[in-house]
């Protein structure tokens, strides 16, 4: 994911049906054309991953960008998951440890809300059954997936 956000843009997507928030933003460099790749992986905008190129139109020149459509998928996948409010922080550690350990890369950071990037290169059912497997265990008292 990119550190500089000098040659970015913030792209916006509705998020209607969600009970937190009404829209959610991704930073994301302009291909042209109203196109523009995501540049992060979202944490409540469900069907896009980072890498994903988006058609996003700003409705005025005062405005950022609004996706209307994904123009094609970039190959990563998310995850999006949240711990109990009893799992530590060292637990939570650990956990997030063992993920990114697998080839994911984080969002966010990892204590309330997470999303879980999963790169083509990763084995993303390998990270489902990990997810599950820590799900069950005693101590973290369930990682919710959502």
């Amino acid at each position: 994911m990119n550190d500089n956000r000098e040659n970015l843009v913030k792209v916006f997507i509705d998020l209607p049906n969600y009970w937190l928030w009404k829209d959610e933003s991704m930073w994301a460099p302009a291909l042209g054309n109203d196109l523009y790749e995501l540049d992060n992986s979202p944490f409540c905008a469900c069907g896009l991953s980072y890498k994903d190129v988006v058609l996003a139109i700003a409705e005025s020149p005062s405005q950022k960008p609004r996706v209307l459509r994904i123009e094609w998928r970039g190959g990563h996948r998310t995850l999006r998951f949240r711990f109990p409010e009893n799992v530590d922080r060292p637990e939570r550690d650990r956990i997030l440890e063992k993920l990114t350990g697998m080839g994911t890369f984080l969002e966010g950071g990892g204590y309330c809300l997470s999303s879980l990037d999963v790169p083509p290169s990763t084995d993303y059912q390998a990270v489902c059954d990990q997810l599950f497997a820590l799900e069950n265990e005693p101590e973290v008292g369930g990682a919710e997936p959502l």
